[in-house]
């Protein structure tokens, strides 16, 4: 799933739709479903995920 676009999607079409829940399907070869909440200035995410990238993020100071 690309959660930073369907965060980003996800207040567009809650308002459009005049719903706060909605379900977002990803049409790729992995493809994937996801529940999309809009909650005032946030957009909380819910699906089932699969790692594929694991790091660690150095921050200087």
């Amino acid at each position: 799933m690309t959660g930073s676009a369907h965060s980003q999607l996800a207040p567009l079409w809650a308002g459009r739709l005049g719903s706060t829940v909605l379900s977002a399907r990803q049409l790729s070869a992995r493809g994937g479903t996801v529940l999309c909440r809009v909650e005032g200035e946030r957009t909380l995410l819910s699906g089932t995920c699969v790692r594929y990238l694991e790091g660690i993020v150095h921050l200087a100071g």
